[in-house]
């Protein structure tokens, strides 16, 4: 199986300590490749959405679309760089996937871009091709301040047919925390135990790069007690 992402210089911890060293001890060279992009920076801290943002969607968008080429036929996995592995998963994505072009973890209820295995097949090129070609139309439309790439997969998720993954195994506190400003952003304190069904942990709603870790070490320290 291949797995793809991509980083840059702000997030190259989070790809070597937590990405890749979680990944390595659960699936050998032999049962995984791991599929990496290192690209420029383009923003200054890789904040969500701060400048630069969207110019590091399109890098993301065309490691998608090289994977989609490089796997026809097949299958692969696509997977942001804030993201820890706990336990194997392959067989059990492969399970989910079978009947559909691509199964994607769940944001809220809606379709998440940063963690799916998908079919290399017409309809997923073609999907994100559409995406590639109109997301930054999109921000400019509507004038949204998320990130313009799950936007456009949503927008779009009528030309493929997919599946939602469990929220427990593949797990983000967004599905679960709301802070006291009514939000999912982790507020930097608040204790998070994650869901022992935990196979993988996808660190979004949480804003910067040194909260990520905070968070990650947090919830590995959790995870350890269950």
């Amino acid at each position: 199986m291949n797995i793809y992402t991509h980083y840059s210089d702000s997030h190259k911890e989070l790809y070597e300590d937590y990405f890749k060293a979680s990944l390595r001890r659960l699936y050998d060279k032999d049962k995984v490749t791991i599929r990496a992009a290192h690209h420029r920076q383009t923003t200054s801290k890789g904040m969500f959405m701060e400048t630069g943002w969207h110019e590091s969607m399109r890098y993301k968008l065309q490691v998608i679309l090289a994977a989609i080429e490089e796997n026809k036929d097949g299958y692969f996995i696509f997977s942001d760089v804030d993201i820890v592995f706990y336990k194997k998963f392959i067989e059990d994505l492969l399970e989910k996937v079978a009947d559909y072009d691509i199964a994607l973890q769940e944001d809220c209820g809606s379709l998440c871009a940063g963690f799916f295995i998908a079919k290399g097949n017409q309809k997923n090129k073609k999907l994100f091709e559409t995406i590639y070609n109109n997301f930054s139309d999109l921000v400019n439309k509507w004038g949204q301040s998320g990130s313009a790439d799950q936007v456009a997969l949503n927008y779009y998720s009528h030309m493929i047919n997919y599946t939602l993954l469990d929220t427990k195994e593949y797990y983000t506190i967004g599905n679960f925390f709301d802070n006291d400003d009514g939000t999912h952003i982790w507020d930097g304190v608040s204790n998070i135990i994650p869901p022992k069904e935990m196979k993988v942990y996808h660190a979004n709603y949480v804003l910067g790069v040194s909260d990520k870790v905070k968070l990650i070490n947090l919830i590995n320290k959790n995870y350890e007690k269950l």
